[in-house]
């Protein structure tokens, strides 16, 4: 076991005995365990295990990994670390005032990396995207 790996079990374990020690703290605090995947090598790493469900919002690519029907790991990173922006458009902000900014409308990603079918868009009021989105790959 590499010292990164040593590390990281050591922390979940002063994460159990924490639980164990304070267990009339809030359970639900616990439905997932949270990763930065620095790179796209440990991106598609990750992507490659066994239930691993992909999901995007407008930055971040986030990995889900299953460890139990209540509990998961979730891998994130950002998405122009994984990812390269195919078309970028200037989209018009309603605002005071009105201003214009880039917006990236179209990804190209690893097949691997790719968006789960599943996976739909949530468009804001001013054309952004909330939650999961599933843009052409």
């Amino acid at each position: 076991m590499g010292l990164q790996t040593t590390t990281h079990v050591e922390r979940l374990r002063l994460l159990a005995d924490f639980c164990e020690q304070h267990p009339d703290l809030p359970q639900y605090m616990m439905l997932s365990a949270v990763v930065w995947a620095s790179t796209k090598e440990e991106a598609l790493q990750v992507a490659r295990l066994p239930g691993a469900r992909k999901r995007y919002d407008e930055t971040e690519l986030w990995i889900d990994v299953p460890l139990a029907d209540d509990f998961k790991v979730e891998f994130f990173t950002s998405r122009n670390q994984v990812c390269t922006a195919k078309k970028i458009e200037e989209v018009v902000v309603p605002a005071q005032p009105e201003r214009k900014i880039k917006k990236v409308v179209e990804w190209e990603c690893h097949p691997l990396l790719q968006a789960d079918a599943h996976n739909e868009t949530a468009t804001n009021d001013d054309g952004g995207t909330n939650g999961t989105t599933n843009f052409k790959q």
